[in-house]
């Protein structure tokens, strides 16, 4: 079992998506493997949306607040 202390990962869960399974398994098995797990449920479906880019973009700036230093 890989030892994933120390990553940071987000899962972004659509509501009416039909084609993926429930992503708390993959949420608890990451936690289990020690990563910090920020598991989200949103109101769309499989594809990509809006929401996803919005989330995705707050979460990075949030878990990496360096990595947006000076514009790059």
């Amino acid at each position: 079992m890989d030892d994933l202390s120390g990553a940071c990962v987000l899962i972004l869960d659509g509501r009416d998506d039909r084609l993926v399974g429930n992503s708390m398994i993959l949420a608890e098995a990451l936690r289990a493997r020690g990563a910090k797990v920020d598991d989200r449920r949103l109101s769309v479906g499989h594809a990509l949306s809006d929401t996803d880019v919005s989330e995705a973009a707050g979460w990075l700036l949030q878990a990496y607040p360096d990595a947006g230093a000076n514009g790059q």
